[in-house]
């Protein structure tokens, strides 16, 4: 039995970041992987060479597929369902003019459900290929064509959507660091309230105000950074498996989000 649950626990490793498209993180999710879909369109000439989302209906008539278009040919059958309705369809059609930021928030607080069907996004790509993996095979695709001044307004709406992607993958994963930090610790950490640039009031340990309340703990300073470096570097056990796949895509978003601001 032993050998059975070392052998399925890969896979089950796998299949929990398969699922890690964030309800919180994912409009803006959905904004960088459309601007991404949009520098690749404008930027490979050659539709056979395309990769992202390139069975898109409208690329088939030679024209960019709409944000609206585009969400309804990748996203999973369920909240596929979801954006049809009216209150959605509003949402989509108006992104261009409400911008990345504001459509972030209001999918978000609409209760869009982010689900994908990974092979439609990302040609190649599996059904079950770990999140972090989809992220970098999106931005393969626009990697060396990202800095063109052609795709500059797409550039711009990456760096932004991406910077709220990491904003509510980190206040996702904040629950980790927070149960870790006071079990290991012994102790119960002042909390602050944080703001993503789309709204979402989340809970962040307070290291400052915790010293204020345990003033004889004269090293919980460097004790809070031992254990959170070692939390982010993985040589921390962490009794929920779901962990290490979320720190996985938070990693590789601010990878990302790095490249795209250096160019």
């Amino acid at each position: 039995m032993k050998y059975f649950l070392l052998l399925i626990l890969p896979c089950l490793l796998l299949l929990t970041e398969t699922a890690l498209a964030s309800d919180t993180a994912g409009p803006a999710e959905t904004l960088f992987f459309y601007n991404a879909y949009l520098i690749e369109y404008k930027t490979v000439s050659n539709p056979k060479k395309r990769k992202l989302a390139k069975g898109c209906p409208a690329t088939q008539i030679d024209a960019p597929c709409t944000y609206a278009e585009f969400m309804d040919y990748i996203l999973d059958a369920r909240p596929k369902t979801q954006i049809r309705k009216p209150k959605f369809q509003n949402i989509l059609n108006n992104a261009d003019t409400a911008g990345i930021t504001e459509t972030s928030r209001r999918l978000r607080e609409g209760g869009l459900k982010c689900k994908y069907d990974l092979s439609k996004l990302v040609e190649g790509i599996g059904k079950v290929t770990p999140f972090s993996k989809v992220l970098e095979a999106v931005e393969e695709q626009i990697k060396e064509k990202i800095s063109l001044s052609s795709v500059e307004s797409e550039k711009n709406n990456i760096k932004t959507a991406l910077k709220i992607v990491e904003q509510n993958r980190v206040a996702d994963n904040m629950r980790f660091f927070n149960e870790e930090l006071e079990k290991r610790m012994g102790i119960e950490f002042v909390k602050s309230s944080r703001t993503t640039d789309d709204g979402r009031v989340w809970q962040a340990y307070d290291t400052d105000k915790t010293k204020l309340k345990y003033p004889d703990r004269k090293s919980l300073s460097e004790e809070t950074k031992d254990i959170l470096k070692q939390l982010r570097d993985g040589n921390i056990e962490v009794e929920d498996r779901a962990f290490a796949s979320h720190q996985a895509v938070v990693v590789k978003v601010k990878e990302i989000l790095k490249r795209a601001n250096s160019c």
